[in-house]
């Protein structure tokens, strides 16, 4: 929601996910939410930000860690696997996170427009009309 409370806030679409603006979580299509870290949400954020181009493993720890941190390159692949678990993502048919040998990972996902099923349910009528 907004400040005021009174407009939902955007949400990203892609595949079946619904995601949170701020990437906090993802929705599965049955509305079971996964839940993401702060970790998590640097690297979805900089892989969506830069969708269909290659991220290098050192783009990313500096998405999570800032420029120039001592931090291993493995660890992204480790928070890459944690996220391909949580958003039922495949590394051989990938739908959101695709890998690039030698070279990094790519957000191949296409954004979608939510579903408007979320309209609140037609007034029942009487035999006369009246609602």
């Amino acid at each position: 929601m907004n400040g005021r409370g009174t407009e939902p806030a955007a949400r990203l679409c892609f595949a079946e996910m619904i995601f949170d603006a701020e990437l906090l979580w993802a929705a599965r299509p049955r509305g079971r939410r996964v839940r993401f870290t702060r970790s998590e949400r640097a690297v979805l954020a900089a892989l969506i930000r830069n969708a269909h181009r290659i991220m290098t493993r050192n783009q990313l720890l500096d998405a999570i860690s800032g420029v120039g941190s001592d931090a291993a390159e493995r660890s992204i692949d480790f928070l890459i696997n944690r996220l391909r678990g949580k958003l039922g993502d495949d590394a051989r048919r990938p739908r959101f996170i695709a890998t690039q040998y030698g070279e990094g990972y790519v957000w191949i996902a296409e954004p979608r427009k939510e579903k408007a099923d979320r309209r609140p349910p037609k007034a029942k009528t009487g035999a006369n009309g009246a609602a």
